[in-house]
């Protein structure tokens, strides 16, 4: 008898024991003395180390490591030398600048912040010092030296450590452009000391979850981990003005409302069924009134959608945000579109930097308590049209800005400096044709890789064009790795692409990937109406779930990806890729893990194809795909599920388990999976 077979009934009498929602608690407090006794097994990364030192310098100190330099105490100041322990990945986060001299009589002016402040995608070319000090420069020689101490990817942990260790830099003035990481989930709260150990937070959301639903435990989120990181910057920049006697600028970061759009597979959390399914049923009257700008209707919905999902749906605020944006109506359309940003922040789905509007508020609160200078971008970044929202020209994607917005955000910052008010004329940049068109280029990939539609993503690679269109080239080589049979490294643009510095990090991984995902696939049709031809995949049998990389389907939420896929929205889209006319069958394995009524509505391009009647067992149809509905170029399948009726007591409580044992919640429902979906295609004569 094998060993493990005398521990069956002892598996058994466990599993009875800890089957139940008072044995999911008593497994997590034992996982979790398991991990305090510094046997922690394998899990979410909520924890990580950084290399530099959050000791704070006392005032006698003479020299000691500023972010990536070493300050040097010597004649005419500190200078600022580049640390040599650093690793190079970590270094190029930082300014390239290298030494740093004294400033002799010259004011010494820091910026500190994140990617924003960095200059993504334009750093090194360009970024918000260069402008600063290029103004700076021009109109006061020699009385200002400005120090970029800003770092892409920074937490607040980083700048709080940069913070206290600025005073051996001796600055006189600093700028804090900084608030857009935030609200991303807690790594390593052992250098974050305004917040509680992970583990209590950790018991802290599960509580929330279970007593009040994905709408409490966001609002316990931005209590518990947001505005604690915001008000300890703020402490942390008032001790440095009142122990150093540095002045502070603050600047309050902006969002792009105008030209961003959630995620088409992140819609509700988690409902009670009966609450679920009528939230959908408002969501499409909303759609409809929306359509036929029926603004009081349209306010009444969206109203009752809040009602149902509590704040936590990105969708109604998106809805009214829009419909307020073209009716001209510039402070509703803002409240609405910064309610759609910030619904999400707190349920641990996947989303880009963004600073919420408590965040903003605080900041822009504690300048005015402190009588610091305050440069407001949402005022400094405003359209001319609708001033109350943001211009779309200012920004290459969510929140980093273009050169012209790095340009209008530094203007009043000078102004400051200067004591010149705000008559600073706006400049142009200076930055060439080649890299601004690399940049919009760049920021339209990123855009793709975070699930933008094509209608966000197009206009960045027209500004590519239209900046330089010799990048045409360029982008035509990404096209056809895009649409070149799998596997792509063995195809020659592949090491064209490999073999340029500035695409490498991004030609590697779709060389050597099976498939596409879905966001990657927009990029494609994107490309295609710009720069390509019509490309076919050329293949008699299409698989459209191919994986795109070991990590499997990559879940909008922050839970591990699967090898088939699981809809978080009441539409899948998966593409294919046709050079002529064509019909095939579609063969499907699917299923619906929830009770529901209804069929499953399958479409190609928005023409009905057939319908998969619901199973809750894994069931495999074919639909027939007519040439009709097959157009050359990228085409899409999608699946329009009946609405899920999930057990939303057991779905919170799940969560809450999960959250309490270290690991990510689910937090969407789950409409349908699919584990197979092969296209048989037959190509029409001529």
């Amino acid at each position: 008898m094998p060993f493990y077979e005398r521990l069956r009934p002892n598996a058994d009498r466990l599993a009875q024991l800890l089957g139940d929602e008072r044995g999911r608690e008593l497994l997590a407090e034992l996982q979790k003395l398991r991990r305090s006794s510094g046997h922690a097994g394998t899990g979410p990364q909520w924890a990580g180390s950084g290399w530099a030192s959050s000791a704070r310098p006392g005032e006698q100190d003479e020299a000691g490591p500023v972010g990536a330099w070493l300050a040097e105490p010597g004649e005419g100041g500190v200078a600022l030398r580049p640390r040599d322990d650093i690793p190079a990945p970590q270094r190029a986060d930082w300014a390239q600048d290298g030494y740093v001299p004294p400033p002799g009589t010259a004011r010494r002016v820091v910026l500190i912040g994140e990617s924003a402040a960095r200059g993504w995608p334009l750093d090194p070319v360009f970024n918000p010092a260069a402008a600063l000090r290029r103004r700076l420069a021009a109109a006061a020689p020699g009385r200002f030296q400005v120090v970029d101490l800003a770092k892409t990817g920074a937490g607040a942990a980083d700048l709080i450590t940069v913070l206290r260790q600025l005073p051996v830099a001796r600055p006189d003035i600093v700028i804090a452009f900084a608030g857009n990481n935030w609200s991303l989930p807690p790594e390593d709260t052992s250098r974050e000391p305004c917040l509680p150990a992970v583990t209590e937070i950790r018991d802290l959301l599960a509580q929330a979850l279970r007593c009040g639903g994905y709408g409490a435990m966001r609002r316990a989120f931005i209590d518990a981990v947001v505005l604690p990181r915001a008000r300890q910057f703020c402490a942390e920049l008032a001790e440095l003005h009142r122990g150093y006697g540095a002045e502070i600028i603050v600047v309050i970061p902006e969002f792009n409302l105008r030209g961003w759009r959630p995620p088409g597979d992140v819609e509700v959390p988690v409902l009670p069924a009966g609450r679920l399914a009528r939230w959908y049923e408002l969501y499409e009257r909303a759609v409809q009134a929306c359509a036929g700008n029926q603004w009081r209707e349209a306010q009444s919905l969206v109203a009752s959608l809040r009602e149902l999902d509590g704040g936590t749906s990105p969708v109604p605020g998106q809805l009214l945000g829009r419909l307020a944006e073209s009716s001209g109506k510039g402070a509703v359309a803002r409240a609405e579109l910064e309610d759609s940003r910030d619904a999400v922040c707190g349920l641990f789905i996947r989303y880009p930097p963004r600073a919420v509007r408590e965040v903003q508020q605080l900041l822009a609160t504690f300048a005015a308590e402190n009588g610091f200078s305050c440069v407001d971008l949402r005022r400094e970044l405003a359209s001319a049209d609708l001033p109350e929202l943001p211009d779309e020209r200012f920004f290459h994607d969510y929140c980093h800005l273009t050169d012209l917005g790095m340009e209008r955000a530094m203007a009043p910052v000078a102004a400051a400096l200067l004591g010149s008010g705000s008559g600073l004329p706006q400049t142009e940049s200076g930055v060439g044709r080649a890299a601004r068109a690399f940049a919009h280029a760049h920021a339209a990939v990123h855009l793709a890789y975070q699930a933008q539609p094509a209608s966000v993503v197009r206009p960045r690679l027209r500004a590519a064009l239209a900046a330089d269109p010799g990048l045409a080239p360029l982008m035509s080589a990404v096209l056809d790795l895009l649409s070149c049979s799998r596997p792509a490294w063995i195809h020659p643009v592949a090491g064209e692409l490999i073999a340029r510095p500035e695409v490498a990090d991004f030609a590697v991984p779709l060389a050597v990937s099976r498939g596409l995902s879905v966001e990657l696939w927009v990029l494609r049709e994107c490309l295609a109406q710009e720069v390509g031809d019509v490309a076919g995949d050329g293949a008699a049998t299409i698989d459209l779930l191919e994986l795109p990389d070991s990590r499997g389907h990559l879940p909008p939420n922050c839970t591990a990806g699967s090898f088939y896929h699981r809809a978080s929205a009441r539409r899948s889209l998966l593409a294919f890729a046709a050079s002529g006319p064509c019909r095939g069958v579609l063969d499907v394995t699917y299923r619906m893990p929830t009770p529901v009524s209804g069929a499953v509505s399958v479409s190609c391009n928005d023409t009905g194809i057939g319908e998969l009647q619901a199973q809750r067992r894994w069931s495999s149809e074919s639909v027939g795909v007519p040439a009709g509905a097959v157009r050359p170029g990228v085409n899409w399948i999608s699946f329009d599920w009946p609405v899920a009726q999930p057990d939303a007591d057991a779905c919170y409580a799940a969560d809450a388990t999960a959250l309490a044992c270290g690991e990510f919640p689910t937090v969407l429902p789950v409409f349908g999976e699919i584990f197979h979906a092969v296209l048989r295609m037959e190509h029409e004569p001529g």
